[in-house]
């Protein structure tokens, strides 16, 4: 870990992401690259140093594209930081923004790619100890332009990993995750089947939008679990969630279980068992060809997937209003950043066309368009700004 006098010095503060009592997380931007970042400024004070320098080096030892990436670390007299890639939202995030919870074909497809991190993390030993929502990602996937990728971050860097008293437990998320016998304080705390435990958690919590356990001192028997309509799901679950640890599904027989033997399904509308052409903002849902016919007689606005992403002509006139900007950035000294900002932006409208454009496989039909959307809203300025007029077309994509 590099040794600095002043990391803000190379990074501009954009935002407070989250705190706790020992550290603080930024949305931040590279001065030089103009890239964006996350930064988590750790108190070195006020946890056990060891630890940290550990969890970090777990984190470079995995090169899953399903785990959020660690760009660099350094380390002053009073803190650490975490330098890592900045994604989009977190599945905890987007659960609150949509009206219902996951499909079982969503959640298949979001085990599918996350599998890929923890049959890596099993193969080399390592244990995440902090499976939760807020540390599920959604991004794109550098390597395969059509594809979504989930990625898992935080590697152990928020548990409570001497002792776990309830006393301590300050994070309601973390109370309806932890296991019992981590609660329970037993000699061996850290097994690879706690993460199998709170991996299970948040299926759970994502098919039902509930916690199985809503306390963690109501912990009594996996019987009171809910029933799912997939009998593959159920069986996993139910085993995942065993209070047992020693009778507790371990990660060889989690990743044979039967309900990841069959491959994902294409997602079609249920009521009339067609694909989907749209999504609804108003309903906010995905909709089949009956369904527009439906939704269109209400006055609704459905976003139709052939509509979206820009032309060839329009493509051109973003590309020439980047050269002016570029041309003229002199004469905008003191608006450097903001056109900067601006510039990235347009880069991100470009991949995101590039997505729809060649979508040969038309992967894209088969996620909720509501991820995409997020993506987009993304592209929102942090700041007020003023800048060479946009077409009208832009604001499809862009707001002031």
């Amino acid at each position: 870990m590099e040794k600095i006098n002043n990391i803000w010095e190379e990074y501009k503060k954009i935002s407070l992401i989250n705190e706790n009592s020992f550290s603080k997380v930024y949305k931040a931007k590279n001065k030089t690259t103009n890239q964006y970042v996350v930064i988590k400024e750790i108190q070195k004070s006020k946890i056990n140093i060891q630890n940290i320098l550990t969890e970090i080096e777990n984190w470079k030892k995995l090169k899953s594209e399903n785990r959020v990436e660690l760009i660099d670390t350094f380390e002053t007299k009073e803190y650490y930081y975490i330098i890592m890639e900045l994604c989009y939202i977190s599945i905890n995030e987007y659960l609150k923004l949509r009206k219902d919870p996951l499909s079982i074909e969503e959640i298949k497809e979001i085990l599918f790619e996350l599998n890929k991190c923890f049959k890596e993390m099993n193969e080399k030993k390592i244990i995440h100890k902090n499976i939760k929502l807020s540390n599920i990602f959604l991004s794109l996937n550098k390597s395969k332009i059509n594809k979504i990728c989930f990625k898992i971050s935080d590697f152990g860097l928020n548990k409570l990993l001497e002792g776990c008293k309830i006393n301590k437990m300050s994070s309601n998320e973390n109370s309806n995750i932890i296991s019992t016998e981590v609660l329970k304080e037993k000699i061996n705390l850290i097994s690879d089947k706690n993460d199998i435990w709170d991996l299970g958690i948040l299926i759970y919590y994502m098919l039902f939008k509930e916690y199985p356990y809503n306390e963690y001192h109501k912990i009594k028997s996996e019987k009171e679990l809910k029933t799912i309509n997939d009998k593959k799901l159920d069986n996993l679950i139910k085993r995942m969630l065993v209070i047992n640890i020693n009778e507790r599904i371990s990660w060889e027989e989690y990743f044979e279980h039967p309900f990841f033997q069959s491959n994902l399904p294409i997602l079609k509308c249920r009521k009339h068992s067609k694909n989907f052409i749209g999504y609804c903002p108003q309903c906010k849902y995905n909709v089949c060809v009956i369904c527009y016919q439906e939704h269109s007689s209400k006055n609704h606005k459905v976003i139709l997937f052939n509509e979206i992403g820009f032309t060839d002509k329009e493509m051109k006139q973003i590309e020439d209003l980047k050269n002016q900007i570029k041309n003229n950035m002199e004469k905008f000294s003191k608006m450097k950043e903001e056109i900067n900002k601006f510039i990235d932006n347009i880069n991100l409208i470009k991949e995101n066309n590039l997505i729809y454009n060649n979508d040969n496989e038309n992967n894209i039909k088969n996620y909720p368009i509501e991820y995409l959307k997020i993506i987009n809203d993304k592209l929102k300025f942090d700041e007020e700004i003023n800048l060479p007029q946009i077409p009208k077309w832009g604001y499809r994509y862009i707001n002031y």
